[in-house]
């Protein structure tokens, strides 16, 4: 099934993978280093980086490391109006 942006779930993940690599890449930051500082073991963190596989409580963690957390706090948010409604009619 794609979605909206014409991706799947699991390109998604690769994708997200390779941005993690390349973010921790740019900030200099070596595996070890980043596994060290996260607290997500290097062979997560490297298998992520290569298949997009990990646990969505790693990946925040490797997100927060890079200080991109607050990126994350907008997704999913209902829409206002949405959510209003909702409350009123059930």
């Amino acid at each position: 099934m794609n979605y909206g942006i014409e991706k799947t779930p699991r390109e998604l993940m690769y994708i997200f993978g390779e941005r993690i690599k390349l973010l921790r890449k740019e900030q200099k930051i070596s595996r070890k280093h980043m596994a060290d500082i996260s607290g997500v073991p290097a062979p997560t963190l490297r298998k992520f980086e290569e298949t997009g596989i990990i646990s969505l409580e790693s990946f925040l963690m490797l997100v927060n490391t890079l200080q991109r957390l607050e990126e994350f706090e907008q997704l999913l948010q209902p829409n206002y109006l949405e959510s209003k409604r909702y409350l009123f009619d059930h």
